[in-house]
């Protein structure tokens, strides 16, 4: 799974890390965590949720935006769905908080 997103992720910008950027080379950037959790039923799994927080950091408003859009597009597109996008607001830059879950 970590495979699969970093792959996605480097499609959309070359600065993907799973840890906070240096804020003097990295911007823009996008930072991931990724968990997936089995749903048991009384016959056993009976699927994966898996959950993914990307967060989009970036010097301009414009530079969050595209990469917001290209995200959402992306992750859409390999089955993935938008479930909560909060803008996080600092005086130095651009910060923007998405989660996305599927099943599998």
């Amino acid at each position: 799974m970590r495979t699969e997103i970093y792959t996605m992720l480097t499609g959309i910008t070359d600065n993907v890390f799973q840890d906070y950027p240096d804020q003097d080379k990295d911007y823009p950037c996008l930072i991931y965590s990724a968990s997936q959790v089995g749903r048991a039923t009384h016959t056993g799994i009976g699927h994966y949720a898996q959950r993914l927080t990307v967060e989009i950091y970036s010097e301009t408003s414009e530079e969050r935006s595209t990469l917001e859009t290209n995200l959402i597009e992306t992750l859409i597109e390999h089955g993935w769905r938008n479930v909560t996008s909060q803008e996080l607001p600092h005086p130095d830059y651009y910060r923007q908080n998405l989660t996305f879950e599927r099943e599998v």
